[in-house]
């Protein structure tokens, strides 16, 4: 079976050098994931059988690192990704990037035109993208999958950005609503996303994440910190919970330290919060290996997005498969997206409030460390053998032989 993957994966070390060089910062969550999926597959599909074309995730220039760049290939695992040229700058970078797409998915559909087998699929692509690669299926006649981790009609920082912008990411709505019905099948990451892109006779998989234990496999042994540190690290905005987190911890045990990694608009309070409480620390956006040592120096990591918004429902939070890898114990609000089973191996946040976070968070810094220990690799266990990559690789590929089959 051939297999067109249409996403923004990148290496690592690509990934590290633009954390570092750029201004505007880009999410690590789609790194990780399709990271994990190229190492999933690379036990089912031979790299001979795969082409991978990225459109990384960059901020335009100037706040990105790259003003452009052209057919630029690298490696992850055994397969070669190549880059969709573009100009880095805003029109120009949509303009060029749907173009270029479009005549790279044409050399493909030309290539492997006698091949009766054979699926797009795709990763999160921007409307430009989806839409180069719809009309290249319908010319081609194509079939496609469309892997949705992050639905953007249910952005949950919408009422924080401007007129201007809100009403183009409403633009994207209408555009990808309509794009939507034109795949063949889908993998979603919850059972609400069922509802909005499932018509009846629709193949597809639930899958929340996939985990890749492994990574922390490099770092060796780390010691706990004392005193007892609670880590969060992700977006660090007002709709994820920040302001409450750092009114909270004045409630949280004397000895108790915070640590927040990453970016957002709740900086600014969270370097004020800093300066009044030094037990809260901010470290900013740091290098892939160093956050993955902290998370396992951690006591407890804590996913505090909101329980009761719409947006809720239809995301599983990324960073609880990183967090569950490490072996550290989690905390968690009750996201309706975290199926309940999780809630076996983590503990949960019972109540959305700053009195809810303080208490789960005492509770689980006055539990036994070997308990607290015990549950960290409770977790850790349940991902290596349910979710690896490998097996949610293996499922997708199942998908899209079906799909192919329709």
């Amino acid at each position: 079976m051939k297999v067109l993957f249409l996403g923004c994966a990148i290496s690592q070390e690509t990934s590290n050098h633009i954390m570092e060089k750029s201004k505007a910062k880009p999410s690590q969550a789609p790194v990780n994931f399709q990271r994990n999926l190229l190492k999933g597959f690379a036990e089912s599909i031979c790299p001979s059988d795969m082409k991978i074309l990225s459109l990384p995730q960059i901020a335009s220039y100037p706040k990105g690192c790259f003003f452009s760049w052209g057919r630029r290939r690298e490696k992850i695992f055994d397969y070669e990704v190549f880059y969709i040229p573009t100009v880095n700058l805003p029109v120009f970078k949509q303009i060029s990037a749907f173009f270029s797409a479009l005549f790279l998915c044409i050399g493909w559909g030309i290539k492997n035109r006698k091949e009766k087998e054979k699926a797009v699929l795709v990763y999160g692509q921007t409307p430009y993208i989806a839409l180069a690669q719809v009309l290249f299926c319908k010319l081609f006649r194509v079939k496609s999958c469309d892997i949705v981790t992050d639905p953007i009609r249910y952005r949950s920082d919408m009422d924080s950005i401007g007129v201007f912008k809100r009403g183009l990411i409403r633009l994207q709505w209408a555009v990808m609503d309509a794009i939507k019905r034109q795949y063949s099948s889908f993998v979603l990451l919850t059972e609400k996303m069922v509802g909005d892109y499932i018509r009846r006779g629709t193949p597809y998989l639930l899958l929340e994440g996939i985990a890749d234990v492994s990574i922390f496999d490099g770092i060796g042994k780390v010691e706990k910190a004392q005193p007892p540190v609670v880590m969060y690290c992700g977006a660090l905005t007002g709709g994820f919970g920040i302001p409450k987190l750092l009114k909270c911890f004045s409630s949280v045990r004397d000895e108790a330290r915070l640590w927040l990694f990453g970016s957002g608009d709740c900086v600014g309070e969270i370097q004020q919060a800093q300066k009044e409480n030094p037990h809260i620390r901010y470290w900013g956006k740091v290098p892939w290996q160093e956050l993955l040592t902290h998370m396992k120096e951690a006591t407890v990591l804590l996913s505090i997005k909101p329980v009761d918004e719409a947006h809720s429902g239809y995301q599983f939070p990324s960073k609880i498969m990183e967090y569950m890898a490490s072996g550290t114990p989690v905390l968690s609000t009750r996201v309706p997206g975290i199926p309940e089973e999780y809630f076996q191996y983590i503990y949960p946040i019972e109540e959305d409030t700053e009195e809810g976070f303080a208490l789960a968070i005492n509770g689980v810094l006055n539990t036994d460390s070997a308990e607290l220990a015990q549950k960290g690799e409770k977790a850790r266990v349940f991902l290596a053998e349910n979710k690896n990559c490998y097996k949610q690789a293996e499922r997708i590929l199942s998908l899209l032989k079906e799909t192919v089959a329709l």
